[in-house]
């Protein structure tokens, strides 16, 4: 357990409840493009403690437009997401977050997408 989990589970520091609940409200009736707008908010505005487990339960709902435009263009319609899509999304939210907040994504604890 680290320094910053125990920190957690004596309430010492806040958790990222009240964001995930938000990404998950969002997921309902949000495109991925206002996801992923509202996930780079938080990430550059709130500094929520977890930004890779908020990533990891709510990247399939940031990637769902990448998904489809890869589907229509393949007309393969069983296809799933791939790394490569997701490393797409965290392109969008870098960029996002470049404008936002003049910050890459490892300045936000967040691993930094490949642009090659």
């Amino acid at each position: 357990e680290s320094y910053r989990d125990a920190c957690q589970h004596l309430h010492l520091l806040e958790n990222d409840e009240h964001w995930d609940n938000s990404l998950h409200e969002a997921s309902l009736t949000a495109s991925s493009y206002q996801m992923r707008t509202l996930f780079a908010i938080i990430i550059s505005t709130c500094f929520p403690s977890r930004p890779v487990q908020l990533w990891e339960q709510h990247k399939d709902a940031m990637t769902d437009d990448i998904l489809h435009q890869a589907r229509n263009a393949s007309e393969h319609t069983e296809l799933q997401y791939t790394a490569e899509m997701y490393n797409q999304s965290l392109i969008y939210i870098e960029d996002m977050c470049l404008m936002m907040a003049n910050k890459l994504l490892n300045q936000l604890g967040l691993p930094s997408p490949n642009r090659t």
